[in-house]
């Protein structure tokens, strides 16, 4: 372990405390927005004109406009509140070579500039490949065909800044799943923002131009699609697995969640005609990433089909094991580790959300044994978090390099679940209050660092991928 040392100027250092302080400040008074019914103080002391926004919200019950309004403020405040802090703490981050080829390689889609594939995929591996991909001249390097192509295309349209702005969508959109599962559960769904916003690892990843975050952007938005009322439900079926397909093709580790969305038409559906809707968001995924793959192979590659890149993609995740021999393996406990990955921010999951996992995981794998009637937000969380968690620890098992921060896609499910485990009504309400604060903690120690106090793996690894 390493002690990470700040490089920050006085000024610059004051003016991201302050920053910080007042995202905390709004995260810790949005959250007491739900609860201040059930303490008197609150009700005297803090929002006295919300006094109709009763914490009645574990049973069905008219929900007027005016309250949804209100209830939407909160949530996009705090959307915009991680917005702000990204942009204010921008300047301190230290930028990685991957996000180097991403934006290259959307720059140059925008441009037209074609990729001429001459080389056996296989042999690309086998006579030199490191050291090509090291050559900012290399095909290998500029094109980036290791990866699906979206979200570069995403970068080479807007910027860098498309995976920031992303990152801030998709906490209101988790905050909407919340709200269509829990009953209109309003505390829930406060939580459900703050647990997305507050996770160090999601944090970090949003302000770097990387594949990630804009790959979950199109999960959550799928799992949103498919629980909103809008439009028919074949319809929602068709957008909800079109926007998985649009996820795969923004990093490919997306594939891991697709039996989760395929599987939750069972959880959400009558029992006797889940089949078919499922059928439908299998296909129109694995359409919308065929035809995209396809398009691109054509438009800006010489490969012959759609499965020549697949290939590849495939043989570059088998050559990493090779190159990278030495990287960190998947921690079986991943979930409350302490140990951050540096890799321009410090990169780890809220411990907060992550116990809470052991809590409500169990009872979720019972409901879904039992075939539990209710709101299904327990049984979807553990779907969405069990699929890439099994699929990423097999993976591990059998010898492939899984790096700390591929469990960035744990966050939006463990945000659900922890939020909807501190909304019951048996729980007492300082507990609520006591898990809202360790995240706060949680969060100032890694992300702003106030004490220059973060855990690090001392290695010398590349970890670029």
């Amino acid at each position: 372990m390493r002690i990470i040392q700040s490089t920050k100027s006085g000024l610059s250092f004051w003016l991201d405390y302050i920053a910080l302080a007042s995202f905390s400040l709004a995260l810790f008074g949005f959250s007491l927005y739900p609860f201040r019914g059930d303490a008197s103080i609150f009700r005297k002391i803090v929002y006295p004109h919300f006094s109709d926004f009763i914490n009645s919200e574990h049973r069905v019950q008219p929900f007027d406009r005016s309250k949804r309004k209100t209830l939407l403020i909160v949530v996009l405040g705090i959307s915009i509140a991680f917005l702000l802090l990204e942009i204010a703490l921008a300047g301190s981050l230290q930028h990685q070579s991957d996000e180097t080829l991403y934006l290259n390689a959307g720059k140059q889609m925008v441009e037209g500039v074609r990729c001429n594939i001459t080389d056996n995929v296989s042999g690309i591996f086998q006579f030199g490949f490191q050291s090509n991909y090291l050559n900012p001249n290399s095909i290998y390097s500029t094109c980036n065909l290791e990866h699906p192509f979206f979200a570069k295309l995403l970068f080479g349209l807007f910027g860098a800044d498309a995976s920031l702005i992303l990152g801030a969508a998709s906490i209101p959109l988790v905050a909407f799943i919340t709200w269509k599962l829990s009953n209109r559960n309003v505390r829930a769904t406060i939580l459900a923002a703050c647990f997305m916003a507050l996770d160090p690892m999601f944090f970090g990843m949003s302000g770097m131009a990387l594949l990630d975050i804009t790959s979950i952007f199109f999960t959550i938005t799928a799992f949103a699609m498919l629980v909103s009322g809008i439009f028919t439900l074949s319809i929602r079926l068709i957008l909800s697995g079109a926007l998985m397909g649009l996820s795969i093709l923004s990093k490919e580790t997306a594939a891991l969640v697709l039996p989760a969305l395929v599987l939750s038409t069972y959880l959400l559906l009558p029992a006797k005609s889940w089949k078919k809707p499922a059928l439908i968001v299998l296909g129109s995924s694995v359409g919308v990433v065929i035809l995209g793959l396809q398009i691109y192979a054509t438009i800006y590659t010489s490969f012959p089909t759609f499965l020549s890149q697949l290939v590849y993609i495939l043989q570059y995740g088998s050559a990493a094991d090779i190159i990278r021999v030495n990287a960190i393996q998947f921690p079986y406990i991943t979930l409350v580790s302490v140990f951050p990955m540096s890799f321009g921010r410090n990169l780890i999951l809220d411990i907060v959300a992550g116990s809470l996992f052991f809590v409500w995981g169990p009872i979720a794998a019972y409901r879904i044994y039992a075939g539990k009637t209710g709101s299904k937000l327990f049984e979807l969380s553990l779907l969405w978090l069990g699929f890439p968690y099994v699929a990423l620890s097999l993976l591990w098992f059998l010898g492939r390099i899984i790096l700390a921060y591929y469990a960035v896609q744990f966050v939006p499910p463990l945000a659900l679940g922890a939020a909807y485990i501190l909304s019951g009504k048996k729980i007492p309400l300082w507990v609520a209050f006591l898990a809202l604060g360790l995240a706060i903690a949680w969060f100032v120690i890694f992300v702003f660092n106030p004490v220059n106090f973060a855990f690090s793996y001392n290695s010398s690894i590349n970890y670029n991928s």
